[in-house]
């Protein structure tokens, strides 16, 4: 058994060399090195034995694509593999982050060309999570444009209804749609999560708002988060999705502090350490 206890992503300077980061996740870890290029090639992840670090090399001067896909299929080690493929998103920017994207889809697709879209007779639960994880990747962080417009497409089913679609795909195309949609996208989700009456989909809609990022939608989401209509022990965690936002979390921050006594008095005190938290990932 791989089964690992996840505890809360963290990212810190690794002793394996200068330019290097290590993103730790309770006895997880994925370790990253970048020899200081923008020019990125991503090699394939190196798995000792169970429990210990998935190693992925970013390494100078390779333009190659990946060559061998990674023939893993373990969750765990995926959910290992996206903690840090998000925390190096953050690390580059420009050209450097398009190459870096093309080498994460590099690194996705083929786990979903073997996986499929759809769900296979006798499937278990944690190969359908694998299935939505694996979208999430290469839809947001790889930036492809297929898999992105599959997401928008069972978006647009799940918008007209949810009757024959994998609850782990509708959820993944939600996120995607979120990341890289428009204001038009905003508001279809923020109406589907104001008339839903199941609480687990309610809070998995509320959570996608923080994933808008034009500058608009982030203003909308931090406001939305001190009305009626989101429970004060969700508002928090939509904020702090909110400041985590790669593009502009420093607005829904900034917005955080002009209302910190509100805050303080309208959230239940065990959440605002919680709510606070992603202020680390700014710059």
């Amino acid at each position: 058994s791989r089964s690992r206890r996840r505890t809360g992503a963290s990212a810190c300077r690794s002793t394996d060399g200068p330019s290097s980061w290590r993103i730790s996740d309770g006895s997880e870890a994925v370790r990253w090195s970048c020899d200081g290029s923008p020019n990125f090639s991503l090699e394939a992840a190196e798995r000792s034995e169970p429990g210990t670090d998935v190693v992925l090399h970013l390494r100078e001067g390779e333009d190659d694509l990946l060559d061998d896909d990674l023939d893993e299929d373990d969750l765990a080690v995926w959910q290992a593999i996206d903690t840090g493929l998000r925390t190096c998103d953050r690390l580059v920017e420009g050209s450097a982050r398009t190459r870096f994207a093309s080498r994460v889809a590099a690194l996705a697709n083929p786990v979903l060309d073997r996986l499929g879209w759809d769900r296979r007779d006798g499937e278990g639960q944690l190969t359908s999570q694998l299935r939505g994880l694996v979208v999430q990747i290469a839809a947001i962080r790889g930036r492809d444009a297929t898999v992105a417009a599959q997401c928008r497409e069972i978006f647009d089913r799940w918008c007209a209804s949810t009757e024959g679609l994998d609850p782990e795909l509708v959820v993944a195309a939600i996120n995607a749609v979120a990341s890289l949609g428009e204001e038009r996208d905003y508001s279809t989700i923020l109406e589907h999560f104001l008339s839903s009456d199941n609480p687990q989909e309610k809070v998995r809609l509320l959570y996608a708002l923080g994933e808008f990022d034009r500058p608009d939608l982030v203003r909308r989401t931090v406001e939305f988060a001190f009305t009626d209509a989101v429970k004060t022990q969700n508002a928090p965690f939509l904020i702090g999705r909110a400041i985590a936002n790669r593009v502009n979390g420093q607005i829904a921050w900034s917005m955080l502090q002009q209302r910190w006594d509100e805050a303080n008095e309208r959230f239940p005190g065990n959440t605002i350490v919680r709510m606070v938290d992603s202020v680390k990932l700014l710059d």
